[in-house]
């Protein structure tokens, strides 16, 4: 039986190879240079809405493009990104196109119909999609690679690569990451959000470049053969869209003179489901309230598979849908375009129902977010 010290001792040395392994410094040294570009192939993996099988991968084939900039706060660097996704509701082609510079986020969608653009200022609403543009890239590649907590495991294959294989050993959310033992460049990142669900993020990288130009002439707002679509923004008021209850009640959400919080969410999301005990949390909350009306809305998924859904994650708060949307696949794309397809949003709508703040994504601080906007509303 080992003795407390030689247990410690090997504790020690065990924690402490990775920082040893040469190919840590040895990526290190190349990610750290000025500018640098590579191909990842991303693979979402989500728990299906209605069973316990693994049945909904979502496919992304980016371009990414990262340029240091010393002065930068959030990230570090601009980078341009290309995506390109098999929307897994409308199964069309998608394509996001992101841009940092630095002062303002530019995002580009296009599909085989339509173009849109948006430019904002750096926001905390811009910061959360910014953060999860990068979630596996560059940056968090770097940072991994300088964590303490790194931690070496066995060697692996990766599409017949060998590879070392590390990872981050004090954070909740496992992060595994694996290097090239010919070239030592990054050539897989897993992230495991949800085991249980299960929500897996798995990033494989090819094709780095380095000395690169950012590009950033395709993010302007009047892109040739572009069509520009109106969606939903702040001061704009809220489409007069039919919705229903699950239990059948119609609703006007734009009847009725309360301030309004609406949550909009989609069942093939990981983060709607990660948001989904916060949202439970905010509706207990402000269901008694007489000056506030809370929905939780989704506009996107028939009324049969949200009475599935509904089951299977055994939500009791009360569920609303588009009407007559199951059958009107025009109206269900015309409401996504119109309300954005970012996924979870909270909207918040004054007694004149025109829409005075949004926020997008989910994030630690989301019922915190909630209770602040909300408050800051009801005082005006």
């Amino acid at each position: 039986m080992k003795t407390p010290a030689i247990i410690f001792l090997s504790l020690i040395v065990c924690l402490s190879c990775a920082a040893q392994n040469p190919a840590i410094k040895k990526a290190q040294l190349f990610l750290n240079q000025k500018t640098i570009g590579y191909d990842c192939f991303h693979i979402t993996t989500e728990g299906h809405a209605t069973t316990d099988k693994d049945t909904l991968f979502i496919k992304q084939y980016e371009k990414y493009a990262f340029m240091k900039n010393s002065v930068d706060t959030l990230t570090g660097y601009n980078f341009i990104a290309k995506d390109s996704l098999m929307h897994p509701t409308f199964h069309v082609i998608v394509q996001p196109w992101y841009c940092y510079d630095g002062n303002f986020f530019h995002l580009k969608t296009k599909t085989p119909s339509d173009t849109t653009y948006s430019k904002s200022e750096i926001n905390s609403n811009a910061k959360e999609i910014i953060q999860a543009v990068i979630q596996g890239q560059l940056p968090a590649i770097l940072q991994m690679l300088q964590s303490e907590h790194l931690q070496a495991l066995s060697d692996t294959l990766i599409n017949r690569e060998p590879c070392f294989q590390f990872t981050l050993t004090e954070e909740k959310t496992p992060k595994f990451l694996c290097l090239s033992k010919k070239t030592f460049l990054p050539v897989m990142t897993k992230i495991i959000i949800n085991p249980t669900q299960p929500f897996i993020q798995e990033y494989y990288y090819s094709n780095f470049v380095t000395g690169i130009k950012l590009d950033a002439s395709d993010f302007t707002e009047n892109t040739k053969h572009s069509k520009t679509t109106k969606k939903v923004g702040l001061g704009d008021t809220l489409p007069s869209f039919q919705f229903k209850y699950l239990e059948g009640k119609h609703i006007q959400m734009t009847s009725s003179k309360k301030i309004k919080v609406i949550y909009l969410s989609m069942i093939r999301c990981g983060y709607c489901l990660q948001a989904l005990p916060h949202v439970e949390s905010v509706y207990n909350k402000l269901k008694s309230r007489q000056d506030v009306n809370f929905f939780v809305c989704y506009p996107l998924d028939s009324k049969e598979q949200l009475k599935k859904y509904a089951l299977t994650k055994k939500i009791k708060i009360p569920i609303v849908y588009s009407a007559g949307e199951e059958k009107n696949e025009k109206l269900k794309s015309k409401i996504a375009t119109t309300l954005s397809l970012t996924m979870p949003s909270v909207l918040f709508l004054n007694s004149d129902n025109k829409i005075v703040d949004i926020v997008s994504g989910f994030s630690n601080r989301f019922e915190d977010l909630i209770y602040t906007k909300l408050s800051a509303l009801t005082k005006k």
